[in-house]
């Protein structure tokens, strides 16, 4: 990571911890949560997130942000008794926030590890989990395929991608299992 994403990074934190954003936010999950409520067929609600109430120097990169407020449940098929679209696109939704989730945790993990958390057994790309190199791992062990051109050798790093490929499988399993008993009793249900 450079100084200066460092230094945005910093910024964005410590305007996220400011009181008066918080505040806001508070408001625009209370109106997720209260469209949520209204509508028991919908999983998740979004709202954008003014860019101007973080009062502080954002990288021209970022254009946008947004509020995302998940519907808590047992599970994000339960709620629906078909398989529709919308069960369809949060069930890949969820998959790739898990990815995002573990992406960060590579990320902090190597951070913190005196030397590193990973090995890198290829001269080509960064030596680092900065950016797209964490995605990568990240996405590469949820699915379980495993190039092998990135290790965890710290113990931190390693129980993480195990949990990651657990979670990874299981979710993936479970979801199919869940899809076809609900695609299942529907056809049941119709004849």
């Amino acid at each position: 990571m450079t100084k200066e994403e460092h230094s945005w990074l910093e910024a964005l934190d410590s305007a996220l911890r400011s009181d008066s954003v918080r505040e806001h936010i508070r408001y625009v999950v209370a109106r997720i949560r209260e469209q949520l409520a209204r509508r028991k067929d919908v999983l998740m609600g979004w709202e954008p997130f003014p860019l101007e109430a973080l009062a502080t120097t954002l990288p021209p990169k970022i254009r946008s942000a947004w509020v995302f407020v998940l519907r808590a449940g047992a599970g994000i098929c339960c709620i629906h008794a078909v398989v529709t679209v919308e069960v369809l696109c949060a069930s890949i939704a969820a998959y790739l926030m898990l990815g995002l989730m573990w992406t960060v945790a590579y990320w902090l993990v190597d951070q913190v590890t005196p030397g590193g958390a990973f090995s890198f057994n290829t001269n080509r790309g960064t030596q680092s989990m900065n950016g797209f190199t964490g995605f990568y791992f990240s996405f590469i062990t949820l699915s379980t395929v495993g190039y092998g051109d990135i290790t965890p050798v710290s113990r931190a790093a390693r129980w993480l991608a195990a949990m990651e490929a657990m979670t990874g499988l299981l979710y993936v399993a479970v979801l199919i299992a869940r899809l076809v008993s609900l695609y299942s009793s529907a056809k049941s249900d119709d004849s």
